[in-house]
């Protein structure tokens, strides 16, 4: 779940998310046509789930809103005969259901129910009960999600402590923990890691195509994360985060002429 400032930005959002869905499309296309065998059940797999993948807008409607948004370059029509022709709650609440990223901006805050929803990436400025519940929104277990993950673009995060003051239970003292830490210092960690096992297995140019150097880096980003994620990560999930960090890494250290030795520094 995006949620945006308006209506306009939603629009927005859901036409720069689509462009760039696609422009990975791309890549990961190309990267199966270039891979070892080995790698590309995991690249095919991927790409078959973002193929996969629908995203709708869902916004309260207004007055001329066609015209409204016409002028801002944008284009409502035929996001409004969606929510006017498809059940789209129902479709979001269904966890087998395609319809895996909606863009709103107050719509399905508040009183809406999705225990399936993992991620909420936050553009908009929010605080107190608002804020709350916007979190609970993506905090409901289900089935091996015991928590979810807030993305503060932002910065309404800066609220939260004074929200948790109001509505949260204190702990054993009075005080109230906070689940935010400052990703600088866990990428810093992540990095220094990193490094050190590069340094170490003095991995080059070719580094991704030996199988014994890749498990080191990835063993390296697990044992990293397994000290600074959540203990109620479930250990599907703590995979699934430390896949996403080997990828990124796998995605970034490797061009032509360059070793990975001296971009680490």
């Amino acid at each position: 779940m995006v949620v945006s400032i308006d209506r306009y930005t939603a629009v927005k959002m859901y036409d720069k998310v689509r462009k760039y869905w696609q422009k990975y499309m791309e890549e990961l296309r190309k990267q199966l046509a270039e891979c070892q065998p080995d790698e590309a059940t995991e690249i095919k797999k991927k790409l078959y789930y973002m193929q996969e993948t629908d995203m709708a807008v869902v916004v309260s409607s207004g007055q001329n809103e066609v015209e409204e948004f016409k002028k801002k370059g944008l284009d409502i029509l035929p996001h409004r005969k969606r929510m006017i022709n498809e059940d789209l709650d129902k479709k979001f609440k269904d966890p087998n259901d395609p319809l895996r990223i909606v863009f709103v901006c107050a719509m399905w805050l508040t009183g809406f129910d999705a225990p399936a929803v993992n991620t909420i990436y936050l553009d908009k400025p929010m605080q107190n009960h608002t804020l709350m519940q916007t979190i609970a929104r993506a905090n409901r277990v289900f089935k091996d999600k015991t928590c979810g993950t807030i993305v503060d673009y932002i910065g309404v995060f800066r609220n939260l402590q004074k929200a948790l003051a109001i509505y949260a239970t204190p702990a054993a003292g009075g005080s109230v923990d906070t689940p935010v830490k400052e990703k600088a210092a866990l990428i810093d960690e992540l990095k220094k890691a990193v490094t050190e096992t590069i340094k170490r297995e003095k991995l080059v140019l070719d580094w991704r195509k030996r199988q014994q150097t890749r498990a080191a880096v990835l063993i390296t980003i697990q044992d990293s994360l397994d000290r600074e994620l959540p203990r109620a990560y479930t250990p599907e999930i703590f995979k699934r985060k430390c896949d996403l960090v080997y990828q990124h890494i796998y995605d970034c250290y490797y061009s032509a002429g360059q070793s990975v030795y001296s971009q680490a520094g």
